[in-house]
């Protein structure tokens, strides 16, 4: 078997990336070590000097994660958009990320919920928190601008946000052909928006 010195850090991207693809071609009960050491062209022992187990390899998964999902919503997030165009386009990014990597990301956040270990479940957690938090930041927003309704809560609101992307990967992933993705986005977002813009900008919404 090939091998090549790699630095520690690129390296362990690279088993992230493998393992990622497993799990996306098989699921998670198809991520063993002989498996992983293959995809990546090490011997186990190898890989074991950069990974320690199994729950290792999850918590590189759940930060390539978040270091992915965020680069790809930056984009709605760093313009000069308004509050709720951000959001349209927060959602539209973040279905378009979920459908390229297969959902594997929700597959993994799941499993970390059911997983034992404190530190794979602190590092799912803490993902989906700085996820919420960056939808109710961009709410807030919205409402100091009078674009969202003042009156409702930016956590709860952002917490259906995300239920809403994970509701709707989760039945996309059962059945593609039933649900795709991008098919149903503009629909769930028709009805969050409602739910939450400012009457005056429903109001203006309507005569235009």
């Amino acid at each position: 078997m090939a091998t090549h010195r790699l630095d520690h850090a690129t390296r362990q991207r690279q088993i992230a990336a493998a393992a990622r693809d497993i799990i996306i071609e098989g699921g998670l009960a198809s991520l063993t070590v002989n498996e992983l050491a293959g995809r990546v062209g090490v011997t186990e022992a190898a890989l074991y000097k950069h990974v320690k187990n199994k729950d290792q390899i999850l918590l590189l998964l759940v930060a390539e994660i978040g270091e992915s999902l965020f680069s790809a919503i930056s984009e709605a997030t760093s313009t000069d958009r308004n509050a709720l165009e951000k959001l349209e386009h927060m959602l539209q990014l973040h279905l378009s990320y979920a459908e390229a990597r297969r959902g594997v990301s929700f597959v993994i956040i799941s499993e970390a919920l059911r997983f034992g270990v404190p530190e794979v479940r602190s590092a799912a957690r803490r993902l989906v928190d700085d996820y919420v938090k960056l939808v109710a930041e961009t709410i807030k927003s919205g409402q100091d601008a009078a674009e969202i309704d003042a009156s409702a809560d930016s956590e709860a609101a952002a917490v259906m946000f995300f239920g809403m992307v994970e509701a709707s990967v989760t039945r996309w992933l059962f059945d593609e052909s039933l649900h795709p993705l991008e098919e149903k986005g503009a629909a769930m977002w028709k009805l969050f928006k409602a739910g939450i813009q400012a009457d005056t900008v429903a109001a203006r919404t309507v005569q235009v």
